[in-house]
């Protein structure tokens, strides 16, 4: 990924004004644009052909002034004076800026207009930004899999989140969620807040399990790891429930499957079904009988 060259304004003056005149213009563009397009916005004393300004401006790809980039919305390559590095760190901060997302999904919602990068150079840059703070990382509630922003992801984040996840299990809308979380009226005389009994977390789990199973006893249930999880990301999270699990296991209460393929698993499948400690990627969590 070649960095940009910047020529000095000694430099330009030794190019052919008509060259010039490409140089400033691309200059001027927010982005990459084909020949045809450059030409469309040139000055009249200026335009030439599609094929002229094509030819130009492969010369001064040549001579290291400017920069090609691949096709987008159609067949025509595409020209800037910026470098790669710089064009894509503008289209992927510019996606994070717009929405909150897994590494995977900013990356294909980047994919179309950097295909001069391969997947993995793009996942790579990514993690690049997120190194030097040009982008934010974090995790939602419940998930553990890393979230990207252009911004700090802060409580409001993770509440839009939560409420996103809350109307997609209730199969209601988001608007409905908040409405019914909105503090009741306590000014009823003698009104109390119910005092939620103290139960541990590996009890919370085995009534999660009690709840997915079809049958009435837990002994013998069979339920994924990454089902569970989800089915308690509002309870317990991160670290809580891979410390619930393992205190499961090492009481001897429950079992635990690694999974046959983790590779056919996208990364954040993957990740909801590790547990902290041994990197290891579990399909099912089985009770002993």
């Amino acid at each position: 990924m070649p960095e940009s060259t910047v020529l000095s304004s000694g430099g330009l003056q030794n190019l052919e004004a008509p060259n010039q005149a490409l140089v400033h213009a691309l200059a001027a563009e927010a982005a990459p644009v084909t020949a045809a397009d450059l030409c469309r916005k040139l000055p009249k004393i200026d335009q030439n052909d599609p094929q002229t300004i094509q030819t130009r401006l492969e010369s001064l790809v040549q001579q290291q002034v400017l920069h090609r980039f691949a096709p987008y919305r159609g067949k025509a390559d595409r020209f800037w004076n910026r470098s790669l590095d710089q064009y894509a760190t503008l289209v992927i901060t510019s996606e994070a800026e717009k929405q909150v997302g897994t590494k995977s999904d900013l990356s294909s919602r980047c994919r179309a207009r950097l295909k001069d990068m391969s997947v993995k150079q793009l996942g790579d840059f990514i993690n690049q930004l997120a190194a030097s703070g040009q982008l934010h990382v974090g995790r939602f509630l419940g998930s553990q899999a890393l979230r990207y922003s252009a911004r700090p992801i802060g409580p409001q984040a993770m509440l839009e989140n939560a409420i996103a996840q809350i109307a997609k299990r209730c199969s209601i809308s988001p608007d409905e969620v908040r409405a019914s979380i909105v503090p009741t009226d306590r000014t009823t005389p003698g009104a109390t807040t119910p005092i939620e009994p103290n139960v541990s977390d590996e009890t919370l789990v085995m009534q999660m399990i009690g709840q997915m199973s079809p049958n009435p006893s837990t002994a013998g249930a069979i339920v994924s790891i990454a089902e569970l999880r989800r089915a308690m990301e509002f309870k317990l999270v991160g670290e809580s429930f891979d410390a619930a699990i393992r205190q499961l296991e090492a009481h001897a209460q429950v079992d635990l499957t690694t999974h046959p393929d983790p590779g056919s698993l996208s990364p954040e499948d993957r990740e909801a079904r590790k547990l902290r400690g041994d990197g290891k990627v579990y399909d099912m969590l089985v009770v002993r009988r």
